[in-house]
């Protein structure tokens, strides 16, 4: 009674934090407009607040509610993307010389990604245009999260991440298809397999990749090229060792 009394701009506030971690979601991560639409959640007790007010938390019962009723008026992909678009505008504004000190905003960001990931696999396996859109929203928010954590030399947080990405663009977009051999690129960065001693690993990684690139784009495409390069360094690296 209580989300279908609350206005619009309430009501669209309280499926995003519904999807996302319930860990909690920082209000860092929202926008200024969204205070008014808080402090009517807040009132309602739909939203409860951390001691110092920096973090909105819904209780497990009120986003049961809401995505229950969300996936009974088929809005759940769609809230799941709006939701992921707010993460990806947090995540994409941090720049490489700031990223230690946003440090901890890409980890909150990782952790309401893995919770958008969980729910976008919890959809029938029908690849409606809306499941698709989400789950490429939220694939992109989990990249950018890990080519800061590679940029970092957080290879132990990244690699998990990179790797599914990779499985994610398989699943809905093919094993071919560029955006799914650019993560496997990214997958294969030397950074995440060296730092962890993987460079063979790297090496095969790069091989394969780039054969595809250059099979599906050409030889002279670009990421085919930068692939290439990166195949002599990690075998240069191989040497090496």
């Amino acid at each position: 009674m209580s989300v279908g009394e609350a206005g619009p701009a309430s009501a669209h506030l309280l499926g995003e934090l519904s999807v996302l971690s319930s860990s909690g979601v920082g209000l860092d991560l929202l926008d200024p407009e969204a205070e008014t639409a808080l402090a009517e959640l807040g009132a309602r007790s739909l939203v409860a607040f951390s001691r110092d007010d920096t973090t909105a938390f819904v209780h497990r019962l009120v986003r049961r509610a809401v995505r229950d009723q969300a996936e009974r008026d088929r809005t759940l992909a769609a809230m799941i993307e709006t939701a992921a678009r707010r993460l990806l505008v947090a995540a994409e504004v941090v720049t490489d010389e700031d990223t230690w000190r946003k440090f901890p905003t890409i980890m909150a960001v990782a952790d309401h990604a893995t919770a958008l990931w969980e729910a976008v696999e919890q959809f029938p396996d029908d690849e409606s245009a809306q499941i698709r859109a989400a789950a490429e929203v939220v694939l992109r928010v989990r990249q950018v999260v890990a080519n800061h954590l590679i940029y970092l030399n957080d290879q132990v947080r990244a690699f998990p991440i990179a790797e599914a990405v990779v499985t994610g663009r398989e699943k809905f977009l093919g094993a071919e298809h560029p955006d799914t051999l650019t993560a496997l690129h990214n997958l294969a960065h030397a950074a995440a397999y060296e730092a962890a001693g993987r460079t063979a690993d790297a090496v095969a990684e790069y091989e394969w990749v780039a054969n595809r690139f250059e099979a599906v784009m050409g030889p002279e495409q670009t990421l085919t090229k930068t692939a290439r390069d990166n195949l002599e360094r990690a075998r240069r690296s191989l040497q090496r060792r």
